[in-house]
């Protein structure tokens, strides 16, 4: 399978407050993922620089 995805070690952080630390990513074509977590956890951020409508602080 080819990657269509891939972050390596992105950060972002508000302030003092992290709110995604150092997640890297790999995704394959053709394959189904979820993203889970508890309330502030970061998954909205995280899907916010995947996307590219938010900078990472750190991480590509």
């Amino acid at each position: 399978m080819s990657l269509i995805l891939t972050t390596e070690n992105i950060t972002k952080s508000f302030k003092s407050k992290i709110a995604v630390n150092q997640v890297s990513i790999h995704v394959e074509r053709g394959q189904v993922y979820g993203l889970i977590g508890r309330n502030g956890a970061g998954k909205t951020t995280l899907l916010r620089m995947i996307s590219n409508l938010a900078c990472p602080t750190s991480g590509s």
